[in-house]
Parts: C-alpha cells; structure tokens; sequence
C-alpha cells in the first residue's frame, strides 16, 4: 500500500504541534485588515484582531486559488513520494474546495503518478 500524507485548510485549527508531528500541508485562506493581509504563516495575534474589529476595521477573507493549491500539492508529493488525501473547508462557505479539485485535475493531466483525493468535509474549523 503507498503510504498518503493529509492536506487541509488553516480553517481546520489544528494546533501547530499535531501538524508538525504528522506531517500534514496546510493551504492558507488569507484575510485583510486594514490594508495589510495575514495568513497561516503570517497570523495576526487574536487579540489584536479582535480590538481591530471592536474599533470598526471589517476583515476581508481570501479563499486560496488553484495555483496555491497545486503549489502545496507539488510541495508534498516531492518531499513525500506519496498519495494525497486533502480535507476541504466546505464548499458552502468557500470556493478553496474548488480550487483543491482544479489543482488535483491539472496535475492528474500533467501526469503525475501519485493520486489526489479532494474531500469536501461540508464542516468548518474543528468539525473538518
């Protein structure tokens, strides 16, 4: 059996920890707030988010896009030789489902050799 290494969104709040652990790829849904944009990787502490938005700021969130996708994708399938199985914030509430699928459908016509399985969780946060 090939080994499978699982990708998700950040919106699944799996701690820092459990992803490093188990080696799984994160896709970053990003959002902007007062015209500057934080991520996974460039977080804004909760608290200072929050005074922002008690002080009258509106974040705007972005879905990630099929080119970030493949991106992690090609990033996983070279450090791991492996199958991915992705577990998708629900398309619901986001269009990065999507863009997991568009990703694994061009590197399917690519050629890769390794298989892409998208899972739309239909669950948001922990409930993925």
């Amino acid at each position: 059996m090939k080994t499978f290494v699982i990708t998700t969104d950040n919106t699944s709040d799996l701690p820092e920890a459990y992803i490093k652990e188990n080696n799984i790829g994160i896709m970053s849904l990003t959002y902007n707030i007062e015209g500057v944009t934080y991520s996974y990787e460039n977080p804004l502490p909760p608290d200072v988010l929050y005074q922002k938005m008690r002080d009258g700021s509106i974040p705007t969130t972005s879905q990630v896009n099929p080119a970030e996708a493949k991106r992690i994708f090609l990033e996983m399938l070279e450090k791991y030789d492996c199958d991915i199985l992705h577990i998708s914030f629900s398309s619901a509430m986001s269009g990065s489902y999507n863009s997991a699928r568009i990703a694994a459908e061009e590197l399917e016509e690519e050629g890769i050799s390794h298989k892409i399985r998208i899972v739309d969780s239909l669950g948001a946060s922990a409930g993925m």
